[in-house]
């Protein structure tokens, strides 16, 4: 065993290990700002011209969130007594006081009042719907959520649900790739954020070329307009996850615990 690394030490450890890594997240993100860019530039078909985002559609889309989330509170419910010991813990933390979570739902509002338009979005999108070639990646299935109804899967869309499905598939590659001891764990955490930044960084900086604007101009009112979607995806997880595959379903609680707690990320 080594002595314990301090926290600025495992950090340098994490950023100078994962510096391939991390410019491939940017990468990533700079494709899929083209991929949303292409998606808005086609003002002529109805079917895919960008549309300003309404104070009914943010209505809409917080109606639908917290929809799920109160019927993901009844799935952990329900399923509690089959949830690993530690993992119940958590879940009936959550289901004790889901007002932070509730709370995160305001952030959608920027997107109408700063002009932000919805477009086709992908749907389903994770890092399993991307290829890596030598220095890119290619995105694949455009099909959406397929348990949805293809009315739903074609609907006009913000941009940060697709975001917000790339941030929550970098959660799980860090959770399932350094699982373990607690500073294992903490090293995965360190790589989570600075991944999920460096896909940002790539994202913003492509679909500020889109002929419209699709997401907030400042960082901060990103970050409260993604953490709602962030949110959606979270808790589709869970749902997913209790009835598939339980052992797994810290990961997304372990992201709605940030959320809840007020951090702004999941």
């Amino acid at each position: 065993r080594h002595e314990p690394l301090g926290a600025e030490r495992l950090g340098q450890l994490v950023r100078d290990f994962s510096a391939g890594m991390l410019t491939a997240a940017r990468r990533l993100g700079t494709r899929t700002g083209g991929l949303h860019a292409a998606l808005a530039s086609e003002p002529g078909d109805p079917a895919f011209a960008p549309e300003p985002i309404t104070a009914a559609d943010v209505a809409q889309w917080a109606a639908r969130i917290a929809s799920d989330l109160a019927l993901t509170l009844e799935a952990l419910g329900t399923r509690l007594a089959d949830l690993p010991p530690p993992v119940r813990a958590c879940a009936k933390a959550m289901l004790a006081d889901p007002s932070g979570l509730r709370a995160s739902l305001g952030g959608l509002e920027a997107l109408a009042a700063e002009g932000c338009h919805k477009i086709r979005v992908h749907g389903d999108y994770h890092l399993g719907q991307t290829l890596r070639t030598d220095d890119d990646f290619v995105i694949v299935d455009f099909e959406g959520e397929p348990a949805r109804p293809l009315a739903e899967r074609r609907a006009k869309h913000c941009a940060l649900r697709d975001v917000a499905g790339i941030v929550r598939s970098l959660d799980y590659a860090a959770a399932t790739a350094l699982a373990g001891e607690a500073e294992v764990g903490a090293a995965g955490g360190i790589w989570r954020r600075l991944a999920a930044d460096a896909f940002l960084e790539g994202y913003l900086a492509e679909v500020a070329r889109a002929p419209v604007r699709l997401v907030p101009a400042s960082r901060a009112a990103l970050a409260r307009a993604l953490t709602p979607f962030a949110l959606a995806k979270a808790l589709y997880e869970v749902r997913y996850e209790i009835d598939h595959r339980p052992a797994w379903v810290a990961i997304p609680l372990r992201g709605l615990h940030r959320l809840r707690a007020g951090g702004g990320e999941a």
